[in-house]
């Protein structure tokens, strides 16, 4: 629903430029924003699945440390 709102995409391109870790979710459907999104070269996915979902708190406290 937000990709539909320019005013959203604008605000999500104004944070992408900003240096710093950002945690986001994205649907894993085609849509030309996230699928740029995806292409970042300074994006990592984690994908969330019942077997990790317990661990990514963890998990992303400790790469926020080293950042």
């Amino acid at each position: 629903m937000e990709l539909a709102s320019d005013e959203f995409v604008r605000a999500l391109e104004t944070v992408l430029a900003r240096r710093g870790p950002i945690v986001a979710t994205v649907h894993v459907h085609e849509h030309p924003v996230t699928d740029a999104l995806l292409r970042r070269p300074d994006v990592e996915v984690i994908q969330v699945t019942e077997e990790n979902r317990d661990e990514l708190p963890t998990l992303l406290c400790a790469r926020f440390a080293k950042s």
